[in-house]
């Protein structure tokens, strides 16, 4: 033991410390866009312009000056109004800061259309991206029961339902369980358990997958896709706590169609989510269909369906 002491003290005597200086080259500033769009909601794009990466607590700043140009089939859409938002926290700023949204009142994507966006702004190369607008896929034969089973000291409600997949394209899914009572006022996302393995095909909890008991795995807004019943009517079965319908809180059965740009950035966000600050981890790349640009320009449609007691 003596021996490897002193081994351990001659080596700390002997070691040094190397200062070298790195010469980071500065890129030059890119657009960053943040334009998820939705059937139900008007035409809402937040862009920004990328800075340094290195030494600076913001490296996205959101700006007002930006040339904003929308498609919707090849027909250009007018009418761009600015609109400002203050941001307190968030991934554009830790602190406070003016966000500047393009909108367009009164408009709405169209399901089925394709639209080319295109931006420029001083200092800059021009970004450009295109996405079609999906349909909602609705829920069908939803059926909610009670559960006699008792796992965890808790009593479980089984719900079943059904999706139809479309035929001829890829398409990809999230789904979720959303709560709602008087304390917020805005929706909570709950676990759930399913032995499904098509909800498990992202699974994003690493190799090993999430934690699992006689109920099934238990997930949090998984991710899918068709890969495995494409254009074929799909059953699934969820189990989840009973407690939410004693309370009389308000259970939603919540269904997202994304489309493929908009599925592929939402996985690598949740991914990055998922690493931390895991210093063993791999990095994460988030997922950009920007040209020329970063961030994310795709569409998404929600089906809802209310599981009541």
């Amino acid at each position: 033991m003596n021996r490897v002491f002193l081994i351990f003290v001659l080596f700390a005597s002997f070691s040094c410390t190397k200062v070298i200086d790195l010469n980071i080259p500065d890129e030059a500033p890119k657009l960053v866009v943040s334009a998820p769009f939705s059937t139900d909601s008007n035409w809402r794009i937040l862009v920004g312009k990328s800075g340094p990466s290195i030494g600076v607590v913001t490296p996205v700043s959101s700006i007002s000056n930006a040339s904003i140009s929308l498609k919707e089939n090849g027909a250009p859409l007018s009418g761009w109004v600015i609109e400002k938002e203050l941001s307190f926290g968030g991934g554009w700023n830790p602190t406070s800061d003016t966000l500047y949204f393009f909108t367009l009142p009164g408009i709405k994507p169209n399901p089925g259309s394709t639209y080319q966006l295109e931006l420029s702004a001083p200092n800059t190369e021009t970004a450009t991206a295109t996405a079609s607008c999906v349909t909602p896929i609705p829920l069908a034969n939803i059926v909610r029961t009670d559960s006699a089973t008792f796992v965890d000291q808790d009593f479980f409600t089984e719900c079943t339902f059904e999706i139809s997949d479309p035929s001829g394209s890829n398409d990809f899914y999230q789904l979720q369980l959303q709560v709602q009572d008087s304390f917020t006022s805005f929706p909570i996302t709950l676990s759930f358990y399913s032995n499904d393995l098509t909800i498990n095909e992202f699974t994003d909890k690493g190799a090993f997958g999430p934690s699992k008991n006689s109920l099934g795995f238990n997930l949090d807004q998984p991710f899918f896709s068709d890969a495995f019943f494409n254009g074929q009517t799909k059953s699934f079965k969820l189990h989840y706590p009973s407690f939410y319908h004693n309370m009389s809180i308000s259970v939603n059965l919540v269904l997202i169609r994304y489309s493929k740009e908009l599925f592929n950035h939402e996985r690598s966000l949740r991914l990055q989510e998922e690493v931390g600050n895991n210093p063993f981890s791999e990095p994460v790349r988030i997922i950009s269909n920007i040209q020329g640009g970063l961030g994310v320009f795709g569409s998404k449609a929600k089906s809802s369906h209310e599981l009541v007691k």
